[in-house]
């Protein structure tokens, strides 16, 4: 996975976008933060079949957290109508790429 790549740096702090603001650049807590949602995203995928019920679903998964709703529902319609097109390969492909 990438984000072993990362931490194999060991940074002592990573400065993350579309993050909360009150949070701190801590790199142990957004390294893990970022592992937990990469495995949501893998987890809810192949769970919801439109865009729409994976949009409700990450939202559900994460109702306290400022996740970037926007940024959030701009790669899962792409993701999703992308899939479409390509007749569901899309999805794989996408999902390893993140976890390479």
């Amino acid at each position: 996975m990438a984000i072993d790549t990362v931490k194999a740096l060991r940074p002592r702090w990573i400065v993350a976008g579309h993050k909360n603001k009150d949070l701190d650049d801590d790199a142990a807590r957004v390294i893990a933060e970022t592992r937990q949602y990469l495995d949501d995203v893998e987890d809810l995928l192949p769970k919801n079949s439109t865009a729409r019920d994976f949009f409700n679903a990450m939202l559900q998964r994460y109702p306290n957290r400022r996740l970037g709703a926007t940024t959030l529902w701009a790669g899962t319609s792409t993701l999703y109508a992308s899939r479409d097109r390509h007749g569901g390969e899309v999805f794989h492909d996408s999902i390893a790429g993140w976890f390479k």
